[in-house]
């Protein structure tokens, strides 16, 4: 493991326990980037069933539009463009 010898190297022991909490630390990492990465994954599948066009807007990945879709709901709920910028706080003036 790069990070362990790394580790070894960095501080100049080889302390049992700082070894195994390092280790436990790592595996808790992996574990959780693993979780990130199947997050990730679904996200897609989900944004992608819903053939939704916000994911052709430059900036907007799969991530951000499932958080506008998750935010606005139904689109069709605003009768007019200005109604959802004014749902959104970028029209204030539109009631």
């Amino acid at each position: 493991m790069l990070v362990f010898d790394f580790h070894i190297d960095s501080i100049g022991s080889s302390n049992r326990s700082l070894t195994f909490e390092l280790q436990q630390t790592i595996r808790l990492i992996q574990a959780v980037q693993s979780e990130i990465d199947t997050l990730d994954k679904q996200i897609k599948l989900v944004v992608d069933e819903l053939n939704t066009p916000l994911i052709t807007i430059p900036g907007i990945g799969y991530t951000i539009a499932a958080i506008i879709l998750a935010e606005i709901g139904d689109i069709n709920n605003f009768s007019s463009p200005a109604k959802l910028l004014a749902f959104a706080g970028m029209e204030p003036s539109t009631y």
